[in-house]
């Protein structure tokens, strides 16, 4: 594999990484989280990295906001 290949490929790899981010925000969003919780939410799931207490009740209090949690961390898992 060529380097100019590599390199695109690796682009390619972050802009689809920031797109499934910003699809789980925007469903975070619609189950009634503000936006900066709700991006803070998904950029941890998706890297496992975890998250604060008092913001994991935000997302544990609820089953549609667990339930996309569960699939953001697989697709973390994924990528």
């Amino acid at each position: 594999m060529s380097f100019n290949l590599s390199l695109v490929s690796f682009f390619v790899l972050i802009i689809a990484y920031f797109i499934v981010v910003e699809i789980f925000t925007v469903l975070f969003r619609l189950t009634g989280l503000r936006e900066d919780k709700a991006r803070f939410q998904a950029v941890s799931c998706m890297t496992n990295s975890g998250f604060t207490t008092r913001e994991s009740e935000l997302i544990l209090n609820s089953t549609v906001r667990r339930n996309l949690a569960r699939v953001m961390m697989l697709f973390g898992y994924l990528f």
